[in-house]
This record gives structure tokens, C-alpha cells and sequence, in this order.
């Protein structure tokens, strides 16, 4: 734990990734390429050369890989998918609770092999969460420090939370979304439907009756 004070300077550029982050969140139309701007916002402010975001899959038993930086498209085929009892972000996942791994190249733990074969030193994960129900975890690696200090962790912590307001916002509107479309459907249907009867109904024999068609046109 750290007991350095920050700066006002600091603490006001810090202010200022957050504003930042919480506009490019609300404008946000894409969870992926949400997350990537973020992390392009905030990397150079924090100790972080990675970022992994995985989503919850419909079980709800494994995480599934949606986007990344800081690997290769070759080396994510490692972690494209984990179990909740797989790793830190696993645990995080499980535990509904952040995970702070220090000294990772230190360790011997086989759990954190393929982030030592990453180059990651220090790495934490951060379950983004609905409510009670688990979205997925973001996840962050650094590549020139051991451990991160107590306000990279908090930063980070706020950009996840955003990032789980932002991704249960977008889910919302597509819901939303998708009932409006099958409102209009069902609606279309339905007139479809009546202009139908209507024809039939008002079948006019040949030859034409002097008599005028009395039936009358049902609203649309």
C-alpha cells in the first residue's frame, strides 16, 4: 500500500481521465470498441499495457474473450476462453470480487503461466456486474511495474464500473430494440390480416348485382 499523497495536479488529471471516460461510455454503440477506447483514454495515465474483456457466456460457467490489447491475435488463442475456476480472472469472476495479482513473474503458481509467458508483472481483474448478475470481467496487465498502487486500482475500478453501466445500457436498448420491431410486426400482421377479410368479404359477383355492395371497409 502506498502513502504517498497525490498531487492536486494529479488528482485533477485523474478527475479528467474519468470525465473523459464517462462521455465516450454514454455515447458508446459497440461494447468492443467501447472498452478499446477506454483503455486507449486511460493507458497512458496508468501503469497498463494490456487489457483483456471477457463476457459471461449464457451459462453463466465460462468467460469468453470479446476484446484485447497488448498480444497478438496468435497469443489470445491461449485465453479465449476460461472456466470460473481458472486464474485470477476466474476467481474474480466466481467471487464477484477484485483480484490484484503482484510480482506475477515471481511466482511460481501455474495458474499465472500463460501471463508470465505475456510479460505480464502485475495484473488485476475486475468483475463487471449488473445488479447481482455477473456481465464479465475486465482485466488489466502491466508490464513495468510489480504490483499497481492504491490509486491505479481505484482508477481502474471506476472505468470498470463505467464499463458495466455502459454494457447493461447497451443491452437495454437492444431489448428495447428488438420489442419495437416485434410490436411493429404484430401490427402489421394485424392490418394485413383485416385489409385481407375485407377483400373476401366484399367479393362482387359477375355479373355486378344492380343492387349496391352494402358491406362496409373494417378500420385498418
Amino acid at each position: 500500500m502506498s502513502d504517498k499523497r497525490p498531487t492536486y495536479e494529479e488528482l485533477e488529471r485523474r478527475l479528467a481521465i474519468v470525465s473523459d471516460a464517462a462521455t465516450s461510455l454514454l455515447r458508446a454503440q459497440d461494447t468492443n470498441s467501447m472498452v478499446r477506447e477506454l483503455f486507449d483514454q486511460v493507458s497512458s495515465h496508468l501503469s497498463v499495457q494490456a487489457y483483456f474483456n471477457f463476457s459471461v457466456n449464457g451459462t453463466g460457467e465460462r468467460l469468453r474473450l470479446e476484446s484485447l490489447s497488448g498480444i497478438s491475435e496468435e497469443e489470445s488463442r491461449l485465453i479465449a476462453q476460461w472456466s470460473l475456476d481458472q486464474g485470477p480472472c476466474g476467481t474474480a469472476a466466481r467471487m464477484h470480487h477484485m483480484v490484484h495479482v503482484p510480482d506475477v513473474q515471481a511466482s511460481a503458481d501455474p495458474a499465472l503461466d500463460t501471463l508470465r509467458r505475456y510479460g505480464i508483472r502485475a495484473y488485476c481483474c475486475y468483475p463487471l456486474m449488473a445488479g447481482d448478475r455477473l456481465l464479465g470481467v475486465l482485466s488489466f496487465g502491466s508490464r513495468v511495474v510489480d504490483r499497481f498502487d492504491d490509486d491505479d486500482l481505484d482508477l481502474m475500478r471506476t472505468m470498470s464500473s463505467y464499463v458495466s453501466i455502459a454494457r447493461e445500457k447497451l443491452r437495454l436498448e437492444k431489448e428495447l430494440r428488438e420489442r419495437a420491431d416485434q410490436l411493429a410486426e404484430a401490427d402489421r400482421r394485424a392490418r394485413t390480416s383485416s385489409w385481407q377479410y375485407w377483400l373476401t368479404s366484399c367479393a362482387i359477383p359477375w355479373p355486378p348485382s344492380p343492387t349496391p355492395c352494402t358491406c362496409s371497409r373494417r378500420a385498418a
